[in-house]
């Protein structure tokens, strides 16, 4: 058996072993994860997708339910109407405990928690009560995982904005389109009416140079006769 075909398969043995643990947050309106309790190990992913309304993933110390850890994790807010496209995915780097949270409002004093790889000796139970007199807090930023997927509103929306900005153009364009048409129609109109004018004009003095030449020639008819009859 050629060598190759040996290790091949051992070299994909961990990618195989890696699991998806799937997570969902406010379902069915409840502050709650659901599961709340997960055993994971070092390349698993665990993929939080999110419910109505306003839902987040933050992780804190067991000492200190409810307040962001340093670095830790952190979704950022999901605020829906329906269920959302996005979902936030953590990729585990360590089998470490990690106490996880809902920083939105009170949610975290009112029990929405859940933990990865609780240790012996603290339990969910535990850090839950201990959450009820705490004041809740979240990374600025989000942090420790991925956010993917896209809400079809914002599409929409843009789709929408992109069209009624085209429309305005078009509409912009051929009012400026008319205006110019008009412009130069009343322009050939104006001209039209002083090529007539200056016409009319320039006729004018022939026709008054016509009138004149025949009062001469009447004059002079008229002074031939006179001679005529004094002769």
């Amino acid at each position: 058996m050629h060598p190759a075909s040996i290790l091949l398969p051992l070299v994909l043995l961990p990618l195989s072993l890696a699991a998806q643990h799937k997570v969902t947050v406010g379902k069915n309106g409840g502050l709650n994860f659901n599961p709340d309790t997960l055993k994971a190990d070092k390349g698993d992913t665990i993929e939080f997708s999110f419910y109505p309304h306003n839902h987040s993933v933050a992780e804190s110390t067991f000492d200190k339910p409810c307040q962001p850890l340093d670095n830790g994790i952190f979704s950022g807010f999901f605020g829906t109407t329906e269920q959302q496209k996005q979902t936030f995915t953590v990729t585990l780097d360590n089998t470490d405990p990690k106490w996880l949270y809902c920083s939105f409002g009170n949610h975290c004093q009112d029990g929405m928690v859940m933990v990865i790889n609780a240790p012996q000796g603290k339990s969910l139970g535990t850090y839950k009560a201990n959450s009820v007199s705490t004041q809740s807090g979240s990374q600025p930023k989000v942090e420790g995982g991925d956010v993917s997927g896209q809400s079809s509103g914002s599409s929409s929306a843009g789709t929408a904005s992109s069209t009624a900005s085209s429309a305005s153009t078009a509409s912009s364009a051929s009012a400026a389109s008319g205006s110019a048409t008009s412009s130069t129609a009343a322009a050939g109109t104006s001209t039209g009416t002083s090529t007539s004018a200056s016409t009319s004009a320039s006729t004018t003095p022939n026709a008054a140079g016509k009138v004149g030449a025949g009062a001469g020639l009447g004059a002079l008819g008229l002074l031939g006769v006179l001679v005529g009859g004094m002769v």
